[in-house]
Protein backbone atom coordinates (compact mmCIF):
# COMPACT_ATOMS: atom_id res chain seq x y z
CA UNK A 1 0.00 0.00 0.00
CA UNK A 2 1.41 3.39 -1.01
CA UNK A 3 1.94 5.99 1.70
CA UNK A 4 0.74 9.57 1.34
CA UNK A 5 3.32 12.28 0.60
CA UNK A 6 4.31 14.35 3.69
CA UNK A 7 2.54 17.47 2.37
CA UNK A 8 -0.82 15.66 2.27
CA UNK A 9 -0.28 14.24 5.74
CA UNK A 10 0.48 17.73 7.08
CA UNK A 11 -2.66 19.17 5.49
CA UNK A 12 -4.76 16.34 6.89
CA UNK A 13 -3.49 17.10 10.40
CA UNK A 14 -4.09 20.84 9.98
CA UNK A 15 -7.67 20.33 8.84
CA UNK A 16 -8.31 18.14 11.89
CA UNK A 17 -6.89 20.83 14.18
CA UNK A 18 -8.94 23.60 12.56
CA UNK A 19 -12.32 22.01 11.75
CA UNK A 20 -13.75 25.17 10.20
CA UNK A 21 -11.38 24.99 7.23
CA UNK A 22 -12.67 23.36 4.06
CA UNK A 23 -10.25 21.47 1.77
CA UNK A 24 -12.53 22.42 -1.12
CA UNK A 25 -12.42 26.17 -0.48
CA UNK A 26 -9.18 26.89 1.40
CA UNK A 27 -7.05 27.36 -1.77
CA UNK A 28 -9.53 30.06 -2.79
CA UNK A 29 -9.62 31.73 0.63
CA UNK A 30 -5.88 32.15 1.16
CA UNK A 31 -4.51 35.56 0.20
CA UNK A 32 -2.37 35.43 -2.93
CA UNK A 33 1.09 36.92 -3.57
CA UNK A 34 1.29 40.28 -5.30
CA UNK A 35 0.61 39.92 -8.99
CA UNK A 36 -1.45 36.74 -8.66
CA UNK A 37 -5.23 36.81 -9.09
CA UNK A 38 -7.21 36.70 -5.85
CA UNK A 39 -9.41 34.10 -7.55
CA UNK A 40 -6.57 31.62 -8.12
CA UNK A 41 -7.65 28.26 -6.70
CA UNK A 42 -11.33 29.25 -6.59
CA UNK A 43 -14.20 27.27 -8.12
CA UNK A 44 -15.04 28.33 -11.64
CA UNK A 45 -17.40 31.31 -11.71
CA UNK A 46 -16.51 32.58 -8.23
CA UNK A 47 -17.26 36.29 -7.75
CA UNK A 48 -14.73 38.48 -5.95
CA UNK A 49 -15.76 41.26 -3.56
CA UNK A 50 -13.31 43.72 -2.01
CA UNK A 51 -13.73 47.07 -0.32
CA UNK A 52 -10.16 48.05 -1.22
CA UNK A 53 -8.93 46.00 -4.21
CA UNK A 54 -9.68 47.79 -7.52
CA UNK A 55 -9.44 44.49 -9.42
CA UNK A 56 -12.48 43.08 -7.58
CA UNK A 57 -15.78 42.51 -9.35
CA UNK A 58 -17.75 44.29 -6.60
CA UNK A 59 -17.09 46.53 -3.61
CA UNK A 60 -19.99 45.22 -1.47
CA UNK A 61 -21.29 41.75 -0.71
CA UNK A 62 -24.89 42.67 -1.48
CA UNK A 63 -23.95 43.93 -4.95
CA UNK A 64 -22.54 40.50 -5.76
CA UNK A 65 -25.57 38.68 -4.36
CA UNK A 66 -27.98 40.86 -6.33
CA UNK A 67 -26.44 39.84 -9.65
CA UNK A 68 -26.68 36.09 -9.03
CA UNK A 69 -29.17 34.04 -11.07
CA UNK A 70 -31.92 32.18 -9.23
CA UNK A 71 -30.51 28.76 -10.09
CA UNK A 72 -27.14 27.05 -9.81
CA UNK A 73 -24.55 26.94 -7.03
CA UNK A 74 -22.73 30.24 -6.47
CA UNK A 75 -19.53 31.12 -4.61
CA UNK A 76 -18.46 34.61 -3.48
CA UNK A 77 -14.95 35.33 -2.20
CA UNK A 78 -14.85 38.34 0.15
CA UNK A 79 -11.52 40.14 0.46
CA UNK A 80 -9.98 41.37 3.69
CA UNK A 81 -11.70 44.45 5.07
CA UNK A 82 -14.62 46.11 6.83
CA UNK A 83 -18.04 46.01 5.14
CA UNK A 84 -20.68 48.32 6.60
CA UNK A 85 -23.81 46.79 5.08
CA UNK A 86 -26.76 44.49 5.58
CA UNK A 87 -26.59 41.25 3.61
CA UNK A 88 -29.91 39.82 2.41
CA UNK A 89 -30.02 36.41 0.71
CA UNK A 90 -33.32 35.53 -0.98
CA UNK A 91 -32.26 32.96 -3.60
CA UNK A 92 -33.24 29.30 -3.20
CA UNK A 93 -30.14 27.87 -4.89
CA UNK A 94 -26.96 27.07 -2.91
CA UNK A 95 -24.67 29.97 -1.98
CA UNK A 96 -21.24 29.97 -0.33
CA UNK A 97 -19.61 33.09 1.18
CA UNK A 98 -15.86 32.77 1.73
CA UNK A 99 -13.86 35.10 3.93
CA UNK A 100 -10.28 35.66 2.79
CA UNK A 101 -7.57 34.29 5.11
CA UNK A 102 -3.92 35.12 5.80
CA UNK A 103 -1.73 32.07 5.00
CA UNK A 104 0.41 32.76 8.09
CA UNK A 105 -2.52 32.62 10.54
CA UNK A 106 -5.15 30.48 8.79
CA UNK A 107 -4.10 27.28 10.55
CA UNK A 108 -3.92 28.69 14.06
CA UNK A 109 -6.18 26.68 16.34
CA UNK A 110 -7.68 29.53 18.36
CA UNK A 111 -10.56 29.46 20.79
CA UNK A 112 -11.83 32.66 19.20
CA UNK A 113 -12.45 32.33 15.47
CA UNK A 114 -12.12 36.08 14.96
CA UNK A 115 -8.41 35.88 15.77
CA UNK A 116 -7.79 34.61 12.24
CA UNK A 117 -10.71 36.18 10.36
CA UNK A 118 -9.98 39.12 8.06
CA UNK A 119 -13.52 39.89 6.90
CA UNK A 120 -15.90 41.90 9.11
CA UNK A 121 -19.48 42.60 8.01
CA UNK A 122 -21.46 44.88 10.30
CA UNK A 123 -24.33 47.32 10.68
CA UNK A 124 -25.66 49.36 13.61
CA UNK A 125 -29.44 49.20 13.22
CA UNK A 126 -31.63 48.47 16.24
CA UNK A 127 -35.38 47.95 16.71
CA UNK A 128 -37.37 51.18 16.69
CA UNK A 129 -41.14 51.71 16.87
CA UNK A 130 -42.93 49.78 14.13
CA UNK A 131 -39.94 47.59 13.26
CA UNK A 132 -39.46 43.85 13.64
CA UNK A 133 -36.34 42.16 14.95
CA UNK A 134 -35.52 40.72 11.54
CA UNK A 135 -35.30 44.15 9.95
CA UNK A 136 -32.19 44.90 12.01
CA UNK A 137 -30.20 41.77 11.07
CA UNK A 138 -26.74 42.12 9.58
CA UNK A 139 -27.30 38.83 7.70
CA UNK A 140 -30.72 37.63 6.59
CA UNK A 141 -31.30 34.35 4.74
CA UNK A 142 -34.95 34.14 3.80
CA UNK A 143 -36.50 33.24 0.46
CA UNK A 144 -39.62 34.89 -0.89
CA UNK A 145 -40.80 31.47 -2.07
CA UNK A 146 -39.63 27.93 -1.36
CA UNK A 147 -36.50 27.61 0.79
CA UNK A 148 -32.77 28.05 0.46
CA UNK A 149 -31.42 24.52 0.25
CA UNK A 150 -27.82 25.22 1.21
CA UNK A 151 -26.29 28.48 2.47
CA UNK A 152 -22.74 28.37 3.83
CA UNK A 153 -20.37 31.00 5.26
CA UNK A 154 -16.70 30.45 6.11
CA UNK A 155 -14.45 32.62 8.27
CA UNK A 156 -16.50 35.82 8.43
CA UNK A 157 -17.22 38.04 11.43
CA UNK A 158 -20.81 39.31 11.52
CA UNK A 159 -21.65 42.07 13.99
CA UNK A 160 -24.40 44.48 14.96
CA UNK A 161 -22.61 47.39 16.61
CA UNK A 162 -25.76 48.87 18.06
CA UNK A 163 -24.83 46.42 20.80
CA UNK A 164 -22.17 48.89 21.89
CA UNK A 165 -24.95 51.07 23.28
CA UNK A 166 -27.27 48.34 24.63
CA UNK A 167 -30.20 50.23 23.09
CA UNK A 168 -32.69 47.45 22.27
CA UNK A 169 -32.98 44.36 20.10
CA UNK A 170 -30.29 44.32 17.41
CA UNK A 171 -29.96 41.10 15.42
CA UNK A 172 -26.89 39.74 13.71
CA UNK A 173 -28.48 36.81 11.86
CA UNK A 174 -32.05 35.97 10.85
CA UNK A 175 -32.44 32.55 9.19
CA UNK A 176 -35.91 31.53 8.00
CA UNK A 177 -36.96 28.82 5.52
CA UNK A 178 -33.34 27.92 4.86
CA UNK A 179 -30.63 25.39 5.61
CA UNK A 180 -27.64 27.45 6.76
CA UNK A 181 -24.24 26.43 8.11
CA UNK A 182 -21.37 28.54 9.41
CA UNK A 183 -17.71 27.62 9.83
CA UNK A 184 -15.16 29.66 11.78
CA UNK A 185 -17.49 32.66 12.04
CA UNK A 186 -18.20 35.13 14.83
CA UNK A 187 -21.59 36.69 15.61
CA UNK A 188 -21.68 39.62 18.03
CA UNK A 189 -24.50 41.74 19.44
CA UNK A 190 -26.21 42.44 22.77
CA UNK A 191 -29.86 41.44 22.58
CA UNK A 192 -31.39 38.93 20.13
CA UNK A 193 -28.11 38.10 18.40
CA UNK A 194 -29.12 34.89 16.63
CA UNK A 195 -32.60 34.12 15.25
CA UNK A 196 -33.54 30.80 13.62
CA UNK A 197 -37.13 31.19 12.47
CA UNK A 198 -39.85 28.99 10.99
CA UNK A 199 -38.45 26.36 8.64
CA UNK A 200 -34.89 27.36 9.47
CA UNK A 201 -32.13 24.83 10.14
CA UNK A 202 -28.74 26.13 11.28
CA UNK A 203 -25.44 24.36 11.92
CA UNK A 204 -22.42 26.09 13.46
CA UNK A 205 -18.83 24.79 13.60
CA UNK A 206 -15.83 26.34 15.40
CA UNK A 207 -17.67 29.64 15.77
CA UNK A 208 -18.59 32.04 18.58
CA UNK A 209 -21.92 33.75 19.29
CA UNK A 210 -21.80 36.75 21.62
CA UNK A 211 -24.83 38.19 23.39
CA UNK A 212 -26.27 39.18 26.74
CA UNK A 213 -30.08 38.92 26.56
CA UNK A 214 -32.12 36.34 24.60
CA UNK A 215 -29.21 36.02 22.22
CA UNK A 216 -30.35 32.62 20.86
CA UNK A 217 -34.03 32.43 19.97
CA UNK A 218 -36.60 31.38 17.38
CA UNK A 219 -38.77 28.39 16.45
CA UNK A 220 -36.31 26.80 14.02
CA UNK A 221 -33.68 24.11 14.59
CA UNK A 222 -30.12 24.97 15.58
Amino acid sequence: MKSLPPIFLCLAVLFRLVPSLSPAYLPCQLQKPTGESALAGCPEGTLYVSSTDPTADFSSVQEAINILPDTGRAVILIGKGQYFEMVNVTRCAPLVLLGQLDPTTAFIHAGNASQRNLVHIWNNLYVKDGMTDEETATLTVRTSHGRNVDFKAYNIDFENRAANYSISQALVTAITRANASFYGCTFASWQDTWYTGHGGNTYVVDSIIYGQTDYLFGSGTA
